[in-house]
């Protein structure tokens, strides 16, 4: 059977491909179809006249008319792969049917094209499915949108020509058009199709809206926040398409035993044939064996089982918002005993508020409004928390200058000429204010606040306790992936007593604290060293080293940075803790089935072509064991694409 998985899809490294060949008008239709099975029964009247003794031209026509409906794909580049001087399995497969009309056995020579034909075309459409699944993601963006002018007039434009700032309505079963802020009205968002959740979320004004969602309730306006080409959905898109070239190693290496190994075949059959000749005799029945032999050895099912396999798991686990960079990513998850997990936006919902300010000198107002004149700059939830609340009081927030964030410190400026700094308690040395400072860190951390130290001029003038909600599935997600034997660690930039509060409530026993992103990278090459793979699992800009560093990572929900998605290899974009399981558990399963097909591919060969040298498996059962292998592995794998739902409900 062909090894080429689709048009378009995940291929293996064949000598020769689809694009390589001329396209006939029926390729890949209906027609395609109607003619293997046309074949098919041109085969079944070769096997009859052959039984009722009728003229042995008949038969051989027969045969010949089934070959030539049966075997245009194939044939084609079974020619393209000896016109290159190369060997691969076409060539093996027609060099066998070949073989057998040469004994005068045509019937079996064209049984196996036949079943040949009938498996290359089974395996396009099947995996024809999977690319499938995957393309239809381009279809949930609208392409148009209707964009509000200055006079509150409607016009309808593609949604290529619509810009950050620009005003779009949304009406009731309306797909979301780009990546915007919900300006007016309140609405249900179902967005089961970027985050596999399957209950509408309800959004308010202010909330982010993802292109490729579904307004399922009331019309809206939204205020158009990335451009259509760099919105969520069409981040998926891209990285799933580049996903299904990056090969995981099991496809790396039957890509590199196919090179060799096809060739090795066809010289094993001469061998099978010119060895027993030599010393025995009968070289027809020798020719014969070795042409059952040459079949059953062929390597078709253990080419196709591995880039089936992965492009299937990358399009189950698109339809439920785990977008799998690649087969790498799935079998590498599929490995890890240890995962580490950040703690704000992971286990927390990374929407933090801020619960209580402690002032040392000035007024709240004050100290509020130096820490968000600076934090406005800055990339990370605890700052958007300051600012939120700056704005709530309606404070004056000053443009602050020569602004400098220190990863996984904290970010300093000028503001009105004063130097401010707002960062960890890590910072706390022996400026003013710091014997108060670290009675007040220790009185916010006590309650599972998040920390942040405000500095004036070199001063401490106050702290700021921000607290983020745990995400409501994360105990229930935690307890399931500890059962399942991983070691679970969280690793956060957050003090030591508030990390403290947050493991506690989630059943976390093993907790870094005040790690930079430096130190998280020390603490994933020490669990390498003593655990073996290890996985990270973040979603800020601060974990984009870490998530580098480990031997898999993850990037979770819409609160993940565009850095630490780029970065990760795993982008979930659910905002549950489940999404977690589920990636986990496709990728198991994918392995389950990977082992599989391994098995299955093997079994055939060192089992069947044994037994084709020794007589006992002719041509015929041979060619059956072969081609139905092929076709088992296949749809072996897309047993991923009919799994609805893995993993058990969260609570």
């Amino acid at each position: 059977m062909s090894t080429q998985a689709t048009e378009n899809g995940i291929t293996n490294n064949r000598s020769v491909d689809d694009q390589a060949i001329p396209k006939l008008p029926f390729f890949g239709s209906r027609w395609e179809i109607a003619f293997v099975f046309i074949g098919g029964l041109l085969v079944v009247a070769a096997w009859g006249s052959a039984r009722l003794h009728h003229p042995e031209w008949i038969m051989w026509t027969l045969c010949a008319a089934s070959a030539i409906v049966t075997s245009p794909r194939t044939f084609l580049r079974a020619v393209q792969a000896v016109r290159a001087l190369q060997v691969d399995i076409d060539v093996l497969m027609f060099v066998s049917a070949f073989g057998a009309a040469a004994i005068q056995r045509p019937v079996e020579g064209a049984f196996l094209l036949f079943l040949f034909g009938l498996g290359a075309v089974g395996e396009h459409l099947s995996l024809q499915r999977a690319e499938s699944s995957l393309k239809g993601l381009q279809s949930l963006a609208p392409e148009s949108a209707e964009r509000l002018d200055e006079n509150e007039s409607v016009t309808s434009v593609p949604i290529e020509e619509l810009v950050v700032g620009d005003l779009i309505r949304i009406r009731p079963f309306d797909r979301i058009p780009c990546d915007g802020e919900l300006i007016e009205g309140s609405t249900a968002i179902d967005e089961s199709t970027l985050t596999g959740e399957p209950i509408p979320v309800s959004k308010v004004p202010g909330d982010e809206l993802l292109a490729g969602t579904l307004n399922t309730t009331n019309g809206i306006t939204v205020r158009v926040t990335r451009a259509a080409s760099e919105s969520a959905l069409a981040r998926v898109i891209r990285v799933v398409t580049e996903a299904r070239s990056r090969r995981a190693p099991v496809e790396r290496l039957t890509e590199r035993i196919e090179k060799w190994y096809a060739p090795c075949v066809l010289v094993a059959a001469s061998l099978v044939f010119a060895i027993p000749t030599a010393a025995f005799g009968d070289a027809a029945m020798w020719f014969y064996r070795s042409m059952a032999f040459l079949t059953a050895a062929s390597p078709c099912a253990l080419a196709i089982g591995a880039p089936a396999t992965y492009l299937c798991g990358i399009a189950a686990g698109a339809r439920r918002g785990i977008v799998f960079k690649g087969g790498e990513s799935i079998e590498a998850f599929a490995k890890v005993k240890t995962m580490v997990l950040d703690k704000t936006g992971t286990i927390t919902t990374g929407k933090p508020r801020v619960h209580r300010v402690i002032t040392l000198s000035g007024s709240e107002d004050d100290l509020l409004s130096f820490a968000a004149s600076v934090e406005s700059q800055a990339s990370h939830p605890l700052a958007d928390a300051i600012v939120h609340e700056a704005g709530e009081r309606e404070l004056v927030v000053e443009q602050a200058q020569a602004v400098e964030q220190i990863a996984g410190i904290g970010v300093q400026a000028r503001v009105g000429g004063a130097f401010v700094r707002v960062s960890s308690p890590k910072t706390i040395d022996d400026q003013p204010g710091a014997d108060e400072a670290r009675l007040a860190v220790h009185e916010l951390a006590s309650i599972g606040d998040s920390v942040v130290v405000v500095e004036v001029d070199g001063r401490i003038i106050g702290l700021i306790g921000v607290r983020d909600a745990v995400r409501p599935d994360a105990a229930h997600a935690l307890q399931t992936l500890r059962s399942r034997g991983l070691r679970l660690i969280m690793a956060t930039g957050d003090h030591q007593e508030s990390a403290q509060v947050i493991a506690n409530e989630v059943g976390l026993d093993e907790v870094y604290a005040d790690q930079s992103p430096q130190d998280k990278m020390n603490v994933l090459e020490r669990l390498s060293e003593e655990a073996g793979p290890v996985a990270m699992i973040g979603d800020g800009a601060n974990d984009a080293p870490a998530l580098a560093r480990a031997s898999v990572s993850l990037s979770m929900g819409g609160a993940a940075s565009d850095v630490a998605a780029d970065n990760a290899d795993i982008v979930l974009m659910g905002e549950r803790m489940q999404a977690i399981l589920d990636a986990h558990e496709a990728a198991r399963f994918a392995a389950r089935i990977m082992r599989q097909n391994l098995v299955i591919a093997l079994t055939v060969i060192l089992v069947v072509a044994p037994l084709a040298i020794f007589g006992i498996a002719d041509l015929g059962p041979a060619v059956v064991f072969h081609e139905g292998s092929t076709v088992v592995v296949v749809l072996n794998a897309l047993r991923q694409l009919r799994r609805s739902r893995i993993t058990t409900k969260s609570p």
